[in-house]
């Protein structure tokens, strides 16, 4: 009800942008995005698997227990019907509604100034989208969706409201692990700096991101056991789990990045 009635308040001009901007993904017959033919080769290859048709069956296994499942799963249920590019461009599609939904409801939700929703429409089409990063395009609506949900849990931890957290929660984790912890750390501080609950209302009320952190620990458990190397393999890029993650910052103050900002 409360998304019907926010479209009915939604100026026309605004919705004719949003469809024109969707044509964006349709045009071209392939979307200038970087990631994205790697992308429709792990659906063509899962489509192989499910119909047993792969020469790589003997050697290969698939993981269902990882962080960028669904929008592979996605597009490979659509590319039964259509082919795999047609898939990914609904499922980016889908994305990109589901995406002004979202930032529609929490600019609703905050109270904040109408005239923002006119920023969402470019937003989506920002660097992920040219550098094709395609789960973190699906996963940004339901990471926003999760904060808006876990707003209202920390005005109102009930039990109904602590399962669609969970519920979003563990969609989101199976969408892309980073935007899933950072839309919980993010729900997860309203909860903590919410005025009108007490420190062990406070502490009750937070299992939904116990639950959460019980599937990172889970996930974490099953990699660590599952991965497989032979003996003295040396990747050449890892990411680490510490400080050093941060070294991507120093592109923000190097002469390249200076000068492309000049």
């Amino acid at each position: 009800m409360m998304a019907s009635g926010l479209f009915s308040r939604m100026p026309s001009w605004f919705i004719v942008a949003a469809l024109f901007a969707s044509s964006l993904i349709w045009l071209p017959p392939y979307p200038p995005m970087l990631d994205l033919p790697q992308h429709a080769g792990q659906v063509e290859l899962l489509r192989q698997f499910w119909n047993g048709q792969s020469s790589w069956l003997p050697m290969l296994q698939i993981n269902l227990f990882t962080p960028y499942l669904l929008g592979d799963i996605l597009a490979l249920v659509l590319s039964v019907a259509i082919p795999v590019v047609w898939a990914l461009k609904l499922v980016l599609t889908l994305a990109f509604f589901l995406f002004l939904l979202a930032c529609c409801l929490l600019q609703n939700e905050f109270g904040s100034d109408p005239r923002l929703k006119w920023m969402f429409i470019p937003a989506f089409f920002s660097l992920s989208y040219d550098l094709g990063f395609y789960p973190f395009i699906l996963a940004l609506p339901i990471g926003l969706f999760l904060v808006l949900v876990a707003l209202r849990y920390s005005k109102q931890p009930s039990m109904a409201n602590g399962i669609k957290l969970t519920g979003i929660g563990i969609l989101l984790f199976f969408t892309h692990g980073l935007v899933f912890l950072m839309a919980c750390a993010i729900g997860g501080s309203m909860l903590l700096v919410t005025p009108a609950l007490r420190f062990r209302a406070k502490l009750t009320s937070a299992w939904p991101y116990l639950m959460f952190g019980i599937l990172v620990v889970a996930y974490r458990l099953h990699v660590h056991h599952s991965a497989m190397a032979p003996p003295g393999y040396r990747p050449l890029f890892t990411w680490k789990w510490d400080y050093d993650r941060l070294s991507f910052l120093r592109i923000f103050w190097t002469s390249d990045f200076r000068g492309a900002l000049l």
